[in-house]
């Protein structure tokens, strides 16, 4: 019964545009995921290139920044002086976030 169920035009019509759904889902994960970690290595590129080398701990900290934060910051960059003010900058985010 259920071998004649799956063989079905109609299931096979729901199989395939499920299918077609959960590709297009991935896809489009995945480019939001690519955009994310572009702008996010452009980021830690700029920051580099004004104040050297990142540590650890701020790497990590930028990396668990949304693409919107990461686009926040970016327009930040000019106003940072320091690292010091970076952190500050991902400071008040974390803190936001909790609130």
């Amino acid at each position: 019964m259920t071998e004649l169920f799956e063989q079905s035009p109609l299931y096979q019509k729901i199989v395939q545009e499920a299918i077609q759904q959960g590709v297009q889902q991935g896809i489009e994960k995945g480019i939001e995921q690519g955009i994310e970690q572009g702008e996010q290595r452009l980021l830690i590129k700029q920051l580099t290139a004004l104040f050297g080398e990142l540590d650890a701990e701020l790497l990590e900290r930028i990396d668990t920044l949304t693409l919107e934060q990461i686009e926040q910051m970016a327009e930040a960059i000019f106003q940072f002086r320091s690292l010091e003010d970076v952190r500050k900058w991902i400071e008040s985010i974390e803190n936001s976030q909790k609130n």
